[in-house]
């Protein structure tokens, strides 16, 4: 079993045959969505941003939507394992009711933000030098926008 599946496209398996697998090869990093199975991606995230890809020569563009905007906010902040470490811990303290409704879901989602993103954090987010970060989000009309399930 390998620790590790690359799967790529011909032109850059070509080119990461030629070159092996370089920081410099990458210029964008995606973040999907997916809620808890982040859990294990953030590990995935330590290693790659707490060494490999640390200080990258040019920022990366990140990009992500739902649990991958945070994880990209994570890694565009100063300390990025500092920030996985205060996003897991928020994460994982998460707490509903039996039933939440819309308001009770984004109040936890406020109080995961406020422990996760200090207000000195918005500014390094904004500025990174690791990471521009690419939110990716969709507002709907017409009867998808309902509150009905």
């Amino acid at each position: 079993m390998e620790a590790l599946v690359i799967k790529a496209g011909p032109v850059a398996l070509q080119r990461i045959r030629e070159q092996g697998l370089r920081p410099e090869l990458f210029s964008h990093v995606a973040g999907a969505a997916g809620g808890p199975k982040w859990l294990a991606l953030n590990r995935l995230d330590r290693a790659l941003f707490g060494e490999w890809l640390a200080q990258p020569a040019e920022p990366l563009q990140g990009i992500g939507s739902s649990i991958g905007a945070w994880r990209m906010a994570a890694l565009a902040q100063p300390d990025p394992i500092q920030a996985i470490d205060r996003f897991e811990a928020a994460y994982l303290e998460q707490s509903y009711s039996d039933k939440p409704d819309a308001r009770e879901i984004a109040d936890e989602a406020a109080r995961i933000l406020d422990c996760f993103v200090r207000p000195e954090d918005y500014t390094a987010i904004l500025s990174s030098p690791r990471i521009h970060l690419n939110v990716v989000t969709t507002r709907v009309s017409g009867w998808l926008a309902g509150d009905n399930r």
